[in-house]
């Protein structure tokens, strides 16, 4: 099912997929644009780069509170620093051909807060959990 010719569908990935700093990935999220009394949403995207745990961790960041199953990341371009909170919004990476879904959104970037990297759910340490939940409501 796809949107568009430039929306379609993303693979999980495998158990032990190797990501790490500084690799590049993408995201979207929803814009919005106000003209008057109606509001305009329009998707977006960006590309991202890991950044390290230990910086995200640090006491200018996130203060130790970004565990293993955490992925953090820096937008690329100044002009991609939008405002964002689209909690569950995807990060995916583009390898061999194909889009992987590797994160999802906890705390995206903040306008208030520049310096703070988005933070995003490692999708490795829960594919158990999806695929049992696939097959839950596959039988159901």
């Amino acid at each position: 099912m796809t949107g568009s010719s430039k929306i379609g569908p993303v693979c999980l990935p495998n158990a032990g997929l190797n990501i790490t700093a500084p690799e590049t990935f993408w995201v979207t999220f929803y814009g919005q644009i106000t003209n008057g009394d109606s509001r305009f949403l329009y998707l977006v995207e960006a590309q991202v780069s890991l950044t390290d745990s230990a910086e995200c961790n640090s006491s200018m960041a996130y203060d130790g509170k970004i565990s293993q199953d955490m992925l953090c990341t820096r937008q690329m371009k100044a002009e991609d620093r939008r405002c964002h909170s689209d909690s569950g919004g995807p990060l995916v990476s583009f390898r061999d051909g194909l889009w992987w879904f590797v994160g999802d959104s906890i705390w995206p970037e903040n306008c208030s807060v520049q310096s703070k990297p988005g933070v995003y759910g490692d999708i490795t340490h829960f594919l158990d959990w999806i695929y049992y939940q696939m097959k839950k409501h596959q039988e159901s």
